[in-house]
């Protein structure tokens, strides 16, 4: 039997276990394992006896000579074999495996396997489509431990390791029997298995039942075809003492497949241990499936807190790590890759997209997610993935294709509608966006997230009265889902109800774990800072850095500074305000939550304001070149250029640089979009400028509160824009809300006797 066509990554895998290849082509080899078993199961083989190795420079010399020696006489007979498309011809893609082979002594442990992907073994996949039903607990009805569920999981992980089997997802039965009127049911009947089945589109059910535990497991399962209802094959598997739960569901998975009448080639596919592929603890395992069943919910400390205790029990869960770095912290993706040789095939392409992500390589993890896509075309999580991340890129029309595509496999696929709201939105399709929320809504009508988004949707058009009641509904179902809390807190402040946003901000504090706790603290400032009262939201942020301090080990992020920062600045404190930035990054730095590179752009801003204009553009050459360096997007350079030709009242520049920020994404968006629209306020381009404000305006309540001057302000720049366009009705209006809103400010003195005049003037007009 043959290994893999393409003989160069025989030859990278050498190269790659003893650390000898470029990041390029590391990348491009990573790729390769998660799509071909057999090069993966030469990894896994010899992986102990490289990482010893690795660091020998004898044997490293002895490679890298045997790579330098390559020959060419290959060229033709590889030529002549199928190759994946846009593959790149690596510089040591020639060199005869026989002479790396030799060099380190390892061609005696590869193993051929031959697992190219092909037409045939898609068509038989699509034809053995697998529905595993729960299996009834018989051993104890009430099912405490959750075996059951444990067994029918293990049974889909397992079962969905082989290229001629597609497996219904868990989720998707979960769905169907809710649709179906059987939300939360365990153990169904014949029939109603058969209407969950028929609804997946699946040829095979299989159920079972664990008849005994003590004192060795047995468990037994039947294989029926859909179309006839008709029993086709049962099995029973007796467990042996010392044999556990994963030990047996590996055994039950061989005589599915046997009984499945599958090609004999499937019989030769690597069939690695379910536990090697998940976890060798059943407690462990339990904790996973329940922190799933919670991050579905969007339920995130919930789930988080279920997969720490997976890992606490078994510390090298892939998959546990995986979504504790999607739910807790995205450091834990470091463990996630460390024990990625014990995920499943599919379950490597999340961590490695995931990975991606973290790397903010969001191109690379589409990449990764669309190689699963092609492997498991009826793996919609991945599809959904994908659809998340190009709308993170700001292609709406891509995401919404995904979602379509991923609702017309699966209605009952309640999160896509979820997205598929926000990608509507995104289009400027209120319509269709709350019809999507609706249908989220009627699909989950007892979860929060639902009605949380529906604010999101409510908020970003400006209707925040309904945005309010759809936050409130959210905290109804759950009190404690805290980004409704948040968000609501925000809106209270937007509509000037400012001792209802204290009161719900201050929950917070009083009620949620430490990075809420100091997250309220923050939020907290909002309020007096939102109304100019600078003094107060000093008092407030100090005292929440010093209660920071005292909670649980110190401080968790440095917002806390950086709006300092932003406060001083504003009061011309430049001293204070460079202090208070240098805090700020000294603790993202040490909670390890960004790099050095960031915030520097708004660093520059402050100097530029200050007018410190030489050291100001001394500093922004040096983060252009700190940049490119690292290969950033040079967006924040733009940002900071754009704030030190507005300081020195170069229009045209400014409004150039801002424009280019704002193109390449910049971070800083709302300040940025106010500065653009003062910059062409001032060139004269009057309709531009109310484009520019009036969009930053529907920027989200988070980020506008943050730049609560800087928000606060617009209204007054609107209100000078229209007054110049002969809008006088709307400039009157724009002037009185700038006046209601700072009528006890700190600050903006000169902004406000001028609204004063303009308002008094237009408001005598005949």
């Amino acid at each position: 039997m043959s290994d893999c066509l393409d003989r160069r990554f025989d030859d990278m895998l050498y190269a790659y276990e003893v650390g000898m290849l470029t990041s390029e082509e590391r990348r491009e080899l990573e790729l390769h394992l998660l799509e071909c078993e057999h090069c993966m199961n030469n990894v896994l083989q010899f992986q102990q006896a490289a990482r010893l190795m690795k660091y020998d420079p004898d044997v490293r010399e002895t490679v890298r000579s045997a790579v330098r020696s390559r020959s060419t006489q290959d060229t033709t007979a590889l030529a002549d074999r199928p190759r994946p498309l846009r593959r790149r011809r690596l510089w040591f893609s020639l060199v005869p495996t026989s002479a790396v082979a030799a060099a380190i002594l390892f061609l005696l442990l590869v193993k051929d396997w031959q697992l190219e992907f092909r037409p045939s073994q898609e068509a038989v996949a699509v034809e053995n489509r697998v529905a595993v039903m729960y299996f009834e607990n018989l051993a104890d009805p009430e099912d405490a431990g959750r075996l059951g569920e444990i067994v029918s999981n293990l049974l889909i992980t397992d079962l969905s390791e082989s290229r001629y089997l597609q497996i219904v997802s868990s989720q998707r039965l979960y769905d169907i029997l809710k649709l179906l009127g059987h939300e939360g049911a365990r153990v169904v009947d014949r029939d109603i298995a058969s209407q969950v089945a028929d609804e997946a589109s699946a040829t095979w059910i299989i159920m079972g039942s664990i008849l005994q535990a003590e004192p060795h497991y047995v468990i037994t399962g039947q294989l029926t075809d859909v179309a006839t209802g008709n029993a086709v094959a049962s099995q029973r598997i007796d467990g042996k003492p010392g044999d556990d739960i994963f030990s047996l569901v590996d055994r039950l998975t061989v005589r599915i497949k046997e009984d499945l009448s599958l090609p004999s080639s499937a019989r030769q596919e690597p069939d690695r241990p379910v536990a090697d592929v998940t976890t060798h603890s059943p407690e462990a395992y339990r904790y996973y499936l329940e922190g799933i069943e919670q991050y579905h919910k969007y339920y995130t400390a919930e789930a988080a807190a279920c997969f720490e205790r997976a890992v606490r029990i078994d510390s090298t869960f892939a998959m546990a790590y995986y979504y504790l770095a999607r739910t807790r912290d995205t450091d834990y993706i470091t463990s996630a890759v460390k024990y990625a040789d014990r995920a499943g095939q599919k379950d490597r392409y999340y961590i490695k997209s995931l990975e991606a992500i973290v790397s903010d390589d969001v191109t690379g993890a589409i990449e990764v997610l669309r190689k699963a896509v092609e492997q498991y075309p009826d793996d919609k999580e991945a599809l959904y993935l994908i659809a998340t991340y190009t709308y993170g890129l700001g292609d709406y029309d891509e995401a919404v294709r995904y979602l379509t595509q991923i609702i017309e496999m699966d209605p009952l696929f309640k999160v896509a509608y979820n997205m598929l709201a926000y990608s509507y939105n995104g289009l400027g399709d209120v319509r269709k966006a709350l019809e999507a929320i609706n249908t989220y809504i009627s699909l989950a009508p007892e979860e929060p997230n639902p009605y949380d988004s529906r604010g999101d949707i409510y908020a970003a058009n400006g209707q925040l009265h309904p945005a309010i009641e759809s936050y409130r509904k959210a905290l109804a179902i759950k009190p404690d889902f805290h980004n409704s809390r948040v968000k609501l807190g925000f809106l209270y402040v937007l509509t000037g109800e400012y001792a209802l946003a204290e009161a719900t901000l201050q929950e917070l504090v009083s009620t949620a774990g430490k990075n809420w706790r100091s997250t309220g603290r923050l939020y907290l400032a909002y309020v007096p800072l939102y109304q100019g009262k600078l003094e107060v939201a000093v008092d407030v942020l100090q005292a929440g850095i010093r209660a920071n301090a005292a909670d649980s080990g110190g401080e968790v992020h440095g917002s806390h500074h950086l709006l300092l920062a932003t406060i001083f600045s504003e009061e011309k404190n430049l001293e204070q305000a460079l202090r208070e930035f240098d805090l700020s990054t000294q603790v993202n730095l040490a909670s390890d939550r960004t790099d050095s590179l960031y915030g520097q752009d708004l660093r520059i801003q402050m100097l530029a304001e200050n007018t410190r204009i030489a050291r100001a553009e001394r500093d922004a050459e040096i983060l252009i070149t700190r940049l490119r360096k690292a290969g950033r997007p040079l967006s924040n350079y733009y940002y900071a250029v754009g704030t030190i030709e507005l300081s020195k009242g170069n229009w045209e520049k400014a409004a150039a640089a801002l424009q280019q920020a704002l193109e390449d994404s910049v971070g800083c968006a709302f300040p940025a979009r106010v500065m653009l629209g003062r910059s062409h306020l001032e060139l004269g381009r009057y309709e531009r400028a109310v484009d520019d404000l009036e969009t930053a305006l529907t920027r989200s309540p988070a980020e506008r509160l943050f730049w609560g001057l800087q928000a606060v302000r617009t209204y007054y720049y609107l209100g000078l824009a229209y007054e110049q366009m002969g809008r006088t009705e709307d400039a009157a209006e724009q002037y009185r809300v700038f006046l209601d809103l700072w009528a006890e400010a700190e600050t903006g003195a000169a902004e406000l006797d001028d609204a004063r005049a303009r308002l008094a003037r237009l408001t005598n007009r005949p």
